[in-house]
């Protein structure tokens, strides 16, 4: 059986990429909420929390990210991608009213690093499940899609920030982050296992009811040879230059994107902008990077992601440069939206790319090794920024510092080889668009 041409997409894809959709969303929600609440941490009766303290607890939340996303590879490709993703889901939801409930500080940084390791664990299984549930042609876009929830969540948390932790204190910020308990129940009745993991374990008639349901290409479907770790698979001939050089893009994408999250109001507010005029930043940032990863997205999809990747960290690398030289604020709004489409966009779309390099049985493992070395320079990102913040000239060495990494990041992307998986991915997607451009003769 082939894949489905009708436009319309097929339900079962289409429940994946809103179930996926929503769990990243707390992962953006994540991302956000613990910096609206230092402040509140830092006053709270009878903790005496520093601000190294503060420091030290955001850095344990990636460690644990970086934890969970090494268990993603391992666990999704041995015991499947949804059994991973709900674990994942009691995890960080779980460790979130923990952090609501924490008395004493030492429980609230244990219950911060048990949520970063299923946060870690989560993304990757999702990334893997959306893309194995796109319809040919539309990995990309599905994926960008998707982690527009990542960009909403953000927006939510300092947004709720405003409205809530003043009047009703910085507990109901973590109260809202354990909502996905609430998705358990539906996650586990509608969210489908991934049919290649079925069949790689002999399920074949059920990986086949699955994929038919949601109007995948069956196939594909055929069981992967034995013999071989997922570790030597994406080491293999034809896998292990794009394995490293993956590891060392998702290093520089990440590095870029915690850099610019944590220090781009503060470095605007140094070079002369308000406090709350720099905040305005931040959402432009954001606008930026939607609209950059759907624009870029549809290229993707079209003629692969290599380009589109190296094109976005060009355009961010340029951005920033010209931030360096303190232009008028119209301009530098502007800017700030090509950063955002050259940083956030460009992690968006180095995800997707990434995904797309490995085949199906062995994509949780290749996307999650390569975050978790990502995760080293989203742990670095804020301290040698900050470091670099501390100087006279910090805000505009750290623009270039930024465009210097963009700038690496695109070298690196444009350097990448094509996998056998990828180079398969690519003929499917023009296979597909030629069907789909020609008319049925009736």
């Amino acid at each position: 059986m082939k894949a489905s041409t009708d436009p319309t997409p097929p339900r079962g894809s289409t429940l994946v990429l809103v179930l996926c959709g929503v769990l990243i969303l707390f992962d953006g929600y994540d991302l956000v909420v613990y910096g609206n609440v230092v402040p509140a941490l830092l006053a709270e009766p009878g903790w005496g929390l520093t601000e190294v303290d503060a420091g030290r607890i955001a850095s344990l939340t990636l460690v644990g990210m970086s934890v969970g996303a090494l268990l993603a590879g391992l666990l999704a490709d041995r015991f499947g991608r949804r059994r991973v993703i709900m674990m994942s889901v009691l995890v960080f939801s779980t460790s979130m009213a923990a952090c609501a409930l924490a008395t004493l500080p030492l429980l609230f940084e244990v219950a911060r690093a048990l949520g970063g390791v299923g946060l870690g664990a989560m993304f990757p299984s999702a990334t893997a499940l959306i893309m194995e549930f796109a319809r040919p042609g539309r990995q990309a876009m599905s994926y960008s899609l998707a982690f527009f929830g990542y960009l909403i969540g953000g927006i939510a948390a300092a947004g709720l920030g405003m409205l809530l932790i003043e009047q009703f204190g910085w507990r109901t910020m973590f109260w809202i982050g354990a909502v996905p308990l609430l998705l358990f129940p539906v996650l586990l009745r509608h969210l489908p296992e991934s049919p290649a993991w079925l069949v790689s374990r002999g399920r074949r008639e059920e990986a086949h009811r699955i994929a038919e349901r949601s109007g995948l290409d069956t196939a594909p479907l055929v069981p992967r040879p034995a013999g071989g770790s997922t570790w030597s698979a994406v080491f293999a001939p034809g896998y292990r230059t794009a394995t490293v050089t993956l590891w060392l893009i998702q290093f520089c994408s990440l590095l870029l994107v915690t850099g610019m999250v944590t220090w781009l109001p503060s470095m605007m507010h140094q070079i002369g902008y308000s406090l709350g005029f720099a905040l305005g930043f931040v959402l432009i940032l954001n606008c930026g990077a939607a609209i950059g990863a759907v624009v870029a997205a549809r290229s993707a999809d079209r003629i692969g992601a290599k380009k589109p990747v190296v094109a976005l960290f060009v355009l961010g690398g340029a951005g920033l440069f010209i931030l360096a030289l303190q232009p008028q604020p119209l301009i530098a709004f502007a800017l700030i939206a090509v950063a955002g489409a050259g940083t956030l966009g460009a992690q968006i779309l180095v995800n997707a790319f990434g995904a797309s390099l490995y085949p199906d049985a062995v994509r949780g493992s290749g996307l999650g090794w390569a975050l978790a070395v990502g995760r080293t320079g989203a742990i670095a990102g804020p301290v040698v920024f900050g470091a670099v913040m501390a100087t006279d000239s910090g805000a505009i060495t750290n623009f270039y510092v930024l465009a210097g990494i963009g700038v690496l990041g695109a070298l690196l992307a444009a350097c990448l080889p094509l996998t056998p998986a990828a180079r398969e991915a690519i003929s499917r997607m023009r296979r597909e668009t030629r069907k789909t451009a020609v008319p049925p003769v009736h």
